[in-house]
């Protein structure tokens, strides 16, 4: 259950507050705020269920997976790097937490991480959409 729990706490809560985010400050909080919220979502939200940590950036992953399958489009290609993607952000946060016994420091490795990664999603997509 705390698998579970943890995953579907962390992907309802980042899911509306990604979309006050974009809709207040427009598509940089992709790159800029997102990751940080979604990393301390998932992590905080393991913590406090005593949850495995990648299991829940994995699940977490999965729900973000079946929003994009609902884009229709390229919805499958990002169903996949969805999963793909938090699952490795759980796998960074997981090592660096157990490398230096730091929270702090397996939440800055995982949004380091997704920042890059949604940085080259974006501007991928960007450059794909304009020609």
């Amino acid at each position: 259950m705390g698998v579970f729990g943890a995953g579907i706490t962390a992907g309802a809560a980042a899911y509306l507050i990604n979309r006050l985010l974009l809709n207040f400050l427009g598509p940089p909080v992709l790159v800029l705020l997102v990751p940080v919220w979604e990393e301390a979502a998932k992590t905080l939200a393991a913590h406090f269920w005593q949850a495995g940590l990648v299991e829940t950036h994995l699940l977490f992953g999965l729900c973000e997976a079946c929003s994009d399958l609902r884009q229709g489009g390229r919805g499958r290609v990002a169903a996949l790097l969805s999963l793909l993607g938090h699952g490795l952000f759980g796998t960074a946060t997981y090592l660096a937490l157990s490398l230096t016994g730091s929270l702090l420091s397996g939440l800055a490795a995982g949004t380091f991480l997704h920042s890059g990664w949604n940085g080259l999603i974006v501007g991928l997509w960007g450059r794909n959409r304009r020609g």
